[in-house]
């Protein structure tokens, strides 16, 4: 019919997708028509029932070529007409014609001569698409008008199928700060679409719209309108570069253009880095008129063999069907993107389509009919997993995964196996049972990532015409979802993926490590801090402030001397006459009054200066507490959750059980199954608050201050249960018989104790409450809370400061005498928003926004910055702060406020940060030579990318596998990776030191001081042969008997006893006993430790260090070796390192670490370049017929580090009967199987001594360390810190200005490293200090006697002294000091207990070192204390006389006046 109206011939009939067909009886009641012809005419016919009106020519299509689709959407869209030329042309609604042009076609596209095919609007009617054989175009519209130009995608392929999903994901984003209305907001629309390919390909491809709608650019115009001095330039807008609900994914039914990192597509830890764009590229990619990249590519599907016939979204989006002539169908997940189900038929396919309820609808060319029932739940409840996993074993080559017997059993009950275990071990690792979790666990893990299987579990199944659908994390699963992006980030640092632009490597990163590491102050965000201080200072309390006299306070503000460690200051906390300083590492440092313990430092001694909390060294702090009255004590929070408390133990307030005083931090073990969010002190009590929001309190009970319905005393830690029991507590402060909390997000604040003067706030003054009662506040949110002695003060939201109490610190002038028993504003500050507040007992600090500080309360110690005593009534700005002041703190007589941005730490969540706010340095260090060429901001983007690694490795170390010489084929993904060197040398070194205190501090025997009693009998070191009597084989067969648990203390493991000799061992004795076996090892005791090869020959590296014997493997020698494993531990555990001088390939083995040629060569340059000098040979001179004359080498063996040959292959002993030469053809294979022996060659040696480490300290973190680390954990320092001695100096009987102290300090400045060696070894009897300065357990005491002029100094080793008589100067002194650290070297003190000990006084019976030994033996006979046998030395008989046996101290010395003595209970004494 419509044939007969038109005089041409008709190609293409559309009708517009508004008109809808009714039903089959009614047929069309009104619709229009629209039918191309061949010679490009375009006509419109309007249909009636039957009735067809006569076609009306749309004179605007004016092509001459045939039309081949046409388009429209309605009247008030555009239409679109096809030519088979390639052109597209559009015709605009007569509604909207717009002004500028009269004519209303637009030219979409040229004629190229290729038809356009597959026309589509997309749901939203905003873009339009087409097809020109393998190119796919896309044009945006509007606001009705097209915005050109057209972006197009090219294919490799021609596109024979099209669909547009018909769900779009919307989300919003706020435009800059000088758009304040919220109308003015831009919408960010992401569409999918899917092309089918001639190839058998289905493409997704997603196009972004990050264009302004109708009243976005009434807004824009309103703008330029207002802010003509504003444009495009200057204003960023944020644009989307890749839609966040699809997952980009590539395997072998499934490529893409990019991987998956299997990371969160809106988090910045992408796993390749990128350095950040500058400002001036930020504002141009995102201005609307050059916007990101609209189009691009998702993912492509390899599922079907021929041509793809028809492709088809569902209704909601997420899935996507695709079939083809050979009558296969396929379905897949558009989110995950894989190959959810196949459905085969022998016949081509006519047509499907998804039906409403899921339903596939399939017609087959042979009259078949399918139907496939295919839902969301059906997918995410059944086939997922079994989906992803399939998808995965493509990638990798396995097809044949349907014969694998019960694999989708197996699949689908994995989820659940790994979740079951977890659960099971998390309580014994949290608890601190168990160090990792166990292999079955990892080897679970790591086959769900493997099998992709944690893209399933870790985020819930979205479908993208949610709104704000993106990747939504599965809280229960964070653990996973962290460990793969650990894997992730691993396996690119791994293989090294660099950005184009900068090329960084391991040497960048490792002095970008090691810059941050050893200057962090450099990285400070907001510069460096300055910190300032007043009040009170009898104590010392002011940090590095002296005022005119030590007895007179500070009258007002000083700013602290810009130097260490003031310069990384976090947090002050001003205590009773006591300061802490925590600093940007999480250690801690105190000063001031010392008693009860209260500093943490080990003695009850005031401190003057600055002094590190050695305890805590390696540990983070992110909030410490201390009290404001009673006899002291304090409590630290670290980041991991765990509390530290020491000080004053009445009343069981350190949470410990007992009221005994601890004068160093001791972990409270009663919270371990707690994570600790928040922390207080009171004047005899203490509460925490967990992250659950249980709320614990012990100590004194009394006024009910403990909250738990009694007066009765608590010595350890006890819930408050009542009213608190179902409420979320968030904070907690309390004051001196009174506490209260705050829960439930700041809504509402509890009050318990005494309630004199009202403080309490419950409306009932003088009324002591036993249990928590609620506050009706007038304030809706409560940000903190703080308890004075009398008061409480309240800061809210919105500002505002609020008090109850006593009416002397009410701070308003319309309070008089009453009291105030509920909280009511300060009146005085109610002109300014208040961001801080902190309370003394009887003071009150508030820091406003701006930076001003105000006070008011007691100025008795002038801690208001006051210049007169007078109380203060009301609020007054304390004048000498700088308005940059970020933080304040008050204690009980001074008061301090500093400038350093609080770092954003939580503390509970068992997380350590290892991302600070990063600052910008000023330049690159000089000795940074590699990061010259780089920018600074660039090189601070890179530092944030590696904290960020590290702060991946600290969240999921333990599930990483790190023990050495594991078969890595079920861990293959990345776990090799992270065992490599180089990414351990870009870690932050705070990573392992943090696991590692950690760890020791949950293994240490907290009560024992020392460790089992051991004998020593130098004695018999000295006349027995070095394998059986030397002190290293004394203490192995008596420890390796002992429980090992037993040695695993922070201070001595045993308490050595020495026969024969009078030294009492306070700790200088077992010093100087382990420094002594070093000694002998380095000596060739036991056999255990040989001079490198380089050594002997003088040659390369390394010539003064040692190699484990690998000789070394008798039963004997195995112990051995594991008691030297024992003592490296030890060395780590007590802090005090040991001078043992391995080679770095030792150090590198026992990390775990793979050895490589280089490192041999370390060792044995002579051999290495042999053997490389083999493999280089010049055939013209050496060949095969002359190989044998000149490189005379037997195959089936090889030279040891020990010099000697040894077999290769044990089954072939090495012998002239069995010599077969190397030839030309075999020298590589020869060269290949030495290098392989020398480089396994120590393996059992270092397995016997990784398990004595092991017994000690938890050996899985040795893998972390580098072998620089691990050395330095064991040695300690090389080189004598003297400024580290200065800054850990006490002086008694005089100060640091005296001259012999001045003296003490230029000679030791004078000496060489032996020198001072020998001094260290004098006073302390150990020849190395801690890397880490801060680790020193002890001060180093320095007593000016002043008695004897010109007499020579004596020790104490035990406790670090060192006695200085008086001397006339400073080169005798130096000629002194020099006579006694050279002479005396060992511990004696037989003269100071020689009336004491009948033993010892018969040793003392010989005259000029020398007596009769039978005499001797019958002295000892008739003693009471012991009886023993002293077998004469060698030396000593060949001196003796005939007939006599005699025995000579020192016999190996010339006679001379006796040893200056290193006395341990008592001054050493010159005999």
């Amino acid at each position: 019919m419509l044939k007969k109206c038109v005089d041409v011939a008709i190609t293409t009939v559309a009708f517009p997708a508004e008109k809808e067909f009714l039903d089959g009886s009614s047929g069309i009641k009104s619709a229009k028509v629209f039918v191309g012809t061949e010679n490009g005419s375009v006509y419109e016919f309007e249909l009636s029932g039957t009735t067809v009106s006569p076609p009306r020519q749309i004179k605007a299509f004016t092509h001459s070529q045939i039309v081949t689709s046409i388009v429209s959407k309605g009247s008030a869209f555009p239409m679109v007409v096809a030519y088979s030329d390639g052109a597209l042309v559009a015709k605009m609604p007569a509604v909207n014609r717009r002004n500028d042009k009269p004519n209303d076609i637009h030219q979409l596209h040229d004629p190229i001569g290729i038809e356009s095919e597959f026309i589509r609007w997309n749901s939203t009617n905003e873009v339009l698409s087409w097809s020109n054989g393998g190119a796919l175009n896309f044009l945006v519209l509007i606001k009705d008008e097209f915005i050109e130009p057209v972006e197009t995608v090219e294919s490799d392929s021609k596109i024979s199928a099209f669909d547009w999903s018909v769900s779009s994901q919307h989300s919003e984003c706020e435009l800059d700060g000088e758009l304040q209305s919220a109308a003015r907001r831009r919408k960010i629309e992401t569409h999918i679409c899917a092309s089918g390919h001639v190839t058998g390909e289905v493409k997704l491809w997603k196009v972004v719209l990050d264009f302004p709608k109708r009243k976005a650019l009434e807004c824009q115009k309103a703008d330029k309108r207002n802010h003509a001095d504003r444009n495009q330039k200057t204003r960023k807008v944020l644009y989307a570069d890749s839609p966040s609900d699809i997952t980009q994914v590539v395997s072998s039914d499934v490529s893409s253009d990019s991987s998956d990192d299997g990371e969160d597509d809106n988090t910045s830890s992408s796993a390749t880095w990128h350095p950040r764009k500058s400002e001036s590229e930020e504002v141009k990619s995102a201005s609307p008129q050059n916007p990101s990249k609209t189009v691009s590519l998702i993912c492509t599907f390899k599922g079907h063999n021929e041509k793809v016939s028809e492709v088809a979204f569902n209704v909601d989006g997420s899935f996507i069907a695709s079939g083809c002539r050979a009558g296969t169908i396929n379905i897949y997940s558009v989110n995950d993107s894989v190959l959810c189900q196949t459905v085969r038929d022998s016949s081509p396919i006519d047509r499907f389509f998804w039906l409403n309820d899921g339903l596939v609808y399939v017609e087959f060319e042979s009259a078949s009919i399918f139907t496939a029932r295919f839902s969301e739940e059906l997918y995410q409840n059944e086939m997922r997993d079994v989906s992803i996993a399939r998808k995965v074993l493509l990638r990798n080559g396995v097809s044949n995964y349907s014969d694998l017997l019960h694999f989708q059993t197996f699949i689908a009950g994995l989820k659940q196996t790994v979740s079951h275990q977890k659960k099971c071990e998390t309580a014994a690792v949290s608890q601190g049972d168990r160090l990792v979790f166990s292999g079955y666990l990892k080897l679970l893990v790591n086959l769900a990532c493997q099998l992709g299987l944690d893209q399933a579990w870790c985020y819930k199944y979205s479908c993208p015409d949610r709104s704000n659908s993106r990747k939504l994390p599965i809280p229960e699963w964070e653990w996973l979802r962290e460990y793969r992006r650990l894997l992730d980030r691993s396996k690119s640092l791994s293989r090294f993926e660099l950005d184009p632009q900068v090329n960084f490597t391991y040497a960048m990163d490792r002095q970008i490590v090691d810059w941050f590491a050893t200057c962090g102050q450099d990285w400070q965000f907001g510069g460096v801090c300055e910190l300032f201080m007043w009040g009170s200072s009898n104590y010392g309390q002011l940090v590095g402030v002296e005022p005119p006299s030590e007895s007179e306070p500070l009258l007002e503000p000083s700013k602290l001397p810009l130097k260490c460690p003031f310069s990384d200051v976090v947090q002050v906390v001003c205590g009773q006459n006591c300061t802490f300083v925590i600093h940007n590492d999480g250690s801690v440092s105190a000063c001031g009054e010392g008693t009860s313990a209260r500093l943490g430092i080990g003695v009850s001694e005031d401190s003057r200066i600055l002094t590190p909390i050695s305890t805590l060294a390696g540990l983070v702090v992110v909030k410490l507490s201390t009290s404001l009255g009673s006899d002291g004590h304090s409590m630290a929070l670290l980041e991991s959750g765990e509390v530290y408390s020491w000080g004053d133990g009445d009343y069981g307030r350190l949470g410990h059980g007992n009221s005994d005083r601890q004068r160093t931090p001791k972990l409270i073990e009663a919270l371990l199954r707690e994570e600790v969010i928040d922390i207080s002190c009171g004047w005899k009590h203490s509460a925490v608050v967990t992250s659950d929001g249980k709320l614990f309190t012990f100590g004194n009970g009394d006024y009910g201050r403990l909250g738990t319905g009694q007066k009765t005393n608590k010595k350890f830690p006890e819930r408050i249960l009542g009213e608190l029991r179902t409420e979320q507590i968030t904070s907690v402060s309390c004051g001196v018989n009174h506490s209260v909390c705050i829960g439930n997000a700041g809504y509402k604040v509890w009050a318990f104790g005494d309630g004199e003067n009202g403080k309490l706030g419950v409306g009932h003054p003088a009324t002591a409450h036993l249990n928590p009662r609620l506050i009706k506040s007038p304030f809706s949110v409560c940000k903190k809370a703080l308890c004075g002695q009398q008061f409480t003060v309240f800061l809210a939201q919105t500002g505002k400061v609020y008090i109850c109490g006593s009416a002397k610190f009410s701070g308003s002038r319309n309070v008089r005498d009453r009291l105030i028993t509920t909280p009511e504003e300060v009146q005085e500050l109610s002109h300014v928003f208040i961001e801080d507040i902190a309370v003394g007992p009887e003071h009150i600090l508030a820091l406003s926004a701006t930076g001003q500080l105000f006070g008011w309360g007691s100025n008795s110690a002038f801690q208001l910055g006051k210049k007169t005593p007078d109380f203060i009534k009301f609020p007054s700005i304390i004048q000498g702060v700088p308005p940059g002041v970020m933080q304040i703190s008050a204690g009980r007589s001074h008061s301090a406020a500093w400038t350093s941005i609080a770092q954003s730490k939580t503390a509970g969540s068992g997380r350590c940060s290892f991302q600070p706010i990063l600052g910008y340095p000023s330049k690159v260090p000089e000795k940074y030579p590699e990061l010259t060429s780089c920018s600074v901001s660039v090189i601070r983007d890179r530092l944030d990318y590696l904290n960020e690694f590290s702060q991946m490795m600290y969240n999921s170390w333990k599930l990483i596998e790190l023990r050495p010489n594991v078969d890595c084929s079920m861990f293959s993904y990345a776990l090799d990776s992270i065992r490599l060197d180089n990414l351990r040398s870009i870690l932050s070194p705070k990573v392992a030191n943090v696991l590692l205190n950690k760890s020791l501090s949950r293994t240490t025997a907290q009560a024992a001081h020392h460790g089992p009693q051991v004998f020593v009998r130098r004695l018999e070191s000295c006349t027995n042969g070095a394998s059986t009597g030397s002190i290293f084989a004394q203490l192995c067969n008596q420890v390796l008997a002992l429980n090992i648990e037993q040695l695993r203390l922070s201070s001595r493991a045993w308490k050595v006893t020495l026969i024969g000799e009078g030294a009492d061992d306070a700790g200088g004795v077992f010093d100087e006993i382990m420094g002594e076996m070093i000694r002998e090892l380095h000596k060739g005791a036991c056999g255990l430790l040989v001079a490198t090869p380089n050594s002997i020959a003088e040659t390369g590296n390394n010539r003064d260090t040692f190699v484990f014997n690998p000789d070394a493997k008798s039963a004997r020698q195995m112990e051995q070796l594991k008691f030297l494993g024992i003592i490296f531990g030890i060395a780590i555990r007590t802090r005090k390192p040991i001078e043992i001088q391995l080679a770095p390939m030792m150090w590198k083995l026992l990390t775990g670490g793979q050895v490589t040629v280089d490192d041999v060569s370390d060792v044995d340059e002579c051999y290495i370049s042999i053997l490389k000098n083999l493999l280089a040979l010049d055939e013209d001179v050496v060949n095969e017929e002359n190989f044998k004359d000149l490189m005379p080498f037997n195959a089936n063996e090889c030279q040891s580090v020990t010099g000697k040959s040894v077999a290769l292959n044990n089954k072939n002993k090495s012998s002239s009967s069995n010599w077969i030469y190397v030839t030309h053809a075999t020298k590589d294979e020869y060269v290949a199987n030495v290098i392989q022996f020398r480089l396994n060659e120590f393996a059992c040696q270092i397995e016997k001594v990784r398990e004595g480490l092991g017994c000690i300290v938890p050996l899985p973190i040795l893998s972390i360390l580098t072998p620089t680390a691990l050395e330095e954990h064991i040695c300690g320092a090389k080189t004598v810190n003297v400024r580290a001695l200065k800054k850990f100096a006490k002086y008694r009987g005089c100060d640091e200005n005296n001259d012999v102290i001045k003296w003490l300090w230029n000679i030791l400045e004078s000496f060489d490293n032996d020198e001072k060696v020998l001094f260290l070894r004098f006073i302390s009897g150990r020849s190395r200090l801690p890397a880490n300065v801060n680790e020193m357990s002890q001060k180093f005491v320095i007593y000016y006697a002043n008695d004897k002029m010109n007499a020579l100094p004596t020790a104490q080793t035990c406790f670090f002294q060192i006695r200085l008589p008086g001397f006339s100067s400073e080169s005798v002194m130096r000629s002194k000091l020099l006579y006694a650290i050279k002479n005396c070297q060992t511990i004696d003190m037989d003269n100071h207990m020689l009336y004491r000990d009948p033993v010892r006084r018969a040793l003392r019976t010989a005259t000029n070192s020398f007596f009769n030994l039978e005499s001797l033996q019958n002295s000892l006979a008739h003693t009471e204390i012991f009886q023993f046998p002293i077998p004469a030395p060698p030396e000593a008989e060949a001196q003796a006389a005939p007939g006599t046996s005699t025995v000579r101290f020192l016999s190996n010395a010339s006679p001379q006046p006796m040893q200056v003595s290193s006395d341990d209970s008592s001054e050493g004494q010159l005999s």
